[in-house]
């Protein structure tokens, strides 16, 4: 019995002392990312502004993602001819879409002007086909509530 009381506290102790704190704009989620602490993104989708294929989309899909962002890069003011300085990460992970697994691939651009750009792909994972191919333009979570994206640094 005292074994498991201790091994229980063990496992569940950095659960029940974790704290997360929201991140209200791009130079508080790049300090805590190059502080190494972990961060945790979530989008609302339903709240973003779509584009396929170039044009935007009435009805925006009403569904949340979210993810940790293990691996990012930041990218200074021209190296790639852009205007802003911004944070790239990305995941993929194999879904159960309708009734065919897919690769959800999606990819993360943070702009220090607090704008975000979410590249979303459904990729078969046999043949590598991009079966679905979506832009979400949003900016970072405020402190009002306003935007799409909001990070949580997990201390």
């Amino acid at each position: 019995m005292r074994k498991t009381v201790f091994t229980a506290i063990f496992l569940f102790a950095p659960t029940l002392f974790s704290q997360t704190d929201s991140l209200y704009d791009y130079v508080s989620l790049k300090n805590n990312l190059l502080s190494g602490i972990q961060v945790r993104v979530v989008v609302h989708y339903g709240t973003c502004t779509v584009l396929i294929e170039g044009e935007p989309i009435q009805e925006p899909p009403d569904a949340i993602g979210g993810m940790n962002i293990d691996t990012f890069e930041i990218f200074s003011k021209g190296v790639f001819e852009n205007e802003y300085e911004y944070l790239s990460f990305s995941g993929n992970s194999l879904v159960l879409l309708r009734e065919r697994h897919v690769i959800n691939y999606v990819k993360f651009r943070v702009f220090e002007n607090d704008s975000v750009s979410i590249r979303a792909q459904y990729v078969d994972p046999l043949s590598y086909e991009v079966l679905m191919d979506e832009e979400f333009l949003t900016m970072i979570r405020d402190e009002k509530g306003n935007g799409g994206v909001l990070f949580f640094s997990c201390q």
